[in-house]
């Protein structure tokens, strides 16, 4: 008779339940699923936790603005999900999404980042240029 075991699903990072809040919280204001899902569900759950994951970052107190950077540059050279190179706006706009992940939890009393995000441009005459955008995280 073959061994029978008991399966257990994979438990989610503090950082992938803040995320599954934020967009609980999303949904609460009112926002379309679909918004929810291509604009900031995407790009968190496709793009941004498996990138923080391959870090090694699970807690929202890991993160800092040079992770960020971090991530920003990853998107810029490395791409997203399947390797093949971003647009400027696609990058834009993954990094607003984490960024509105970040303020929700610094008005959550979550956590913040100590520094500003910087959000790469996308503009064809600042190309590459980051801009800085208030947003910190430091341990609550």
């Amino acid at each position: 008779m073959p061994d029978l075991s008991v399966y257990s699903p994979p438990v989610a990072s503090p950082l992938a339940r803040l995320v599954d809040d934020y967009l609980m919280a999303c949904r609460a204001r009112g926002l379309a699923r679909s918004t929810i899902q291509g604009s900031y569900g995407y790009p968190l759950r496709g793009i941004f936790l498996p990138w923080c994951q391959a870090n090694g970052y699970t807690e929202l107190n890991q993160l800092n603005g040079r992770s960020m950077d971090a991530f920003s540059v990853h998107l810029l050279e490395d791409g997203g999900r399947n390797g093949r190179r971003l647009e400027k706006t696609s990058v834009h706009a993954y990094v607003r999404a984490v960024r509105g992940f970040l303020n929700w939890c610094e008005q959550e009393g979550e956590g913040k980042i100590a520094r500003p995000v910087r959000i790469p441009e996308f503009s064809n005459t600042q190309s590459g240029v980051f801009v800085h955008i208030s947003v910190g995280l430091v341990a609550a």
